[in-house]
């Protein structure tokens, strides 16, 4: 199926009042990169997010507060996957803005 971009990240978020928690560059687990076929897209994505909701808890957050990914994938099929997860992750609250 093909995202709802508007569902998956939003165009621009203002955060007032607030620390921001910057992470360095986060990558699949290798558990995620030995994964094959359609599943490794979706071992790839859920890693990632995970790891990124275990720091930015470490912060006092969560990955239902990110405000701003910036997504690198290797193609638009890619992009796509990952747009699918976040809009089903965000159902319905303020998704982060997102540039791939």
């Amino acid at each position: 199926p093909q995202p709802n971009w508007s569902e998956s990240s939003s165009p621009s978020v203002t955060v007032r009042d607030t620390a921001l928690i910057h992470t360095a560059q986060v990558v699949p687990d290798a558990k995620a990169l030995r994964a094959e076929g359609c599943e490794a897209i979706e071992s790839m994505i859920r890693s990632v997010i995970s790891q990124l909701d275990d720091i930015l808890k470490e912060g006092g957050a969560s990955f239902d507060q990110a405000v701003k990914l910036n997504v690198y994938v290797a193609s638009e099929n890619v992009a796509a996957s990952v747009a699918l997860d976040l809009a089903r992750r965000f159902h319905g609250k303020t998704p982060p803005a997102v540039s791939y």
